[in-house]
C-alpha cells in the first residue's frame, strides 16, 4: 500500500475509494482500466517513460515536458486518447476540423480532471 501514500491525491475518485482491494502495481492498472472503461474512453494505455528517451516519431515535445522531467520516479504513464474521423482531419482548415479539436480536447480535459 507504500505507492498510495504518493499517488492518493492523484487517482480518480472511482479508484481512490476502492484502493483497499489495490495491492500491487498490475492491480493499480487492472483498476485504472476498468475506470476508463466505465467512463467510455475507448484508447487507454499504460506506457513506460522509456519511450519518450528514443520516440518513435519525431521529437516534437520539448524534454522539460517529458514524464521524468516532471516527476522523476515516474516508471509509467496513463495514455489516453479517441478517435477522430479521417474525413474531418482532411478538411483542416475548416469549421469541422475546428469543432472536432475543441469537442476532443474539451472531452480529454473531463476525463483527465
Amino acid at each position: 500500500m507504500e505507492m498510495f501514500k504518493l499517488w492518493e491525491n492523484y487517482l480518480p475518485v472511482g479508484i481512490r475509494n476502492h484502493k483497499e482491494g489495490i495491492s500491487t502495481t498490475e492491480d493499480l492498472k487492472k483498476a485504472l482500466l476498468q475506470k476508463c472503461e466505465s467512463m467510455d474512453i475507448p484508447m487507454v494505455r499504460v506506457a513506460s517513460v522509456e519511450r519518450w528517451k528514443n520516440p518513435p516519431f519525431l521529437p516534437w515535445m520539448p524534454e522539460e515536458f517529458y514524464p521524468q522531467s516532471i516527476y522523476p520516479e515516474a516508471k509509467s504513464v496513463i495514455v489516453i486518447g479517441l478517435p477522430i474521423p479521417l474525413p474531418v482531419l482532411e478538411t483542416s482548415p475548416s469549421i469541422y476540423y475546428r469543432e472536432l479539436y475543441n469537442t476532443v480536447n474539451s472531452l480529454l480535459d473531463q476525463y483527465t480532471y
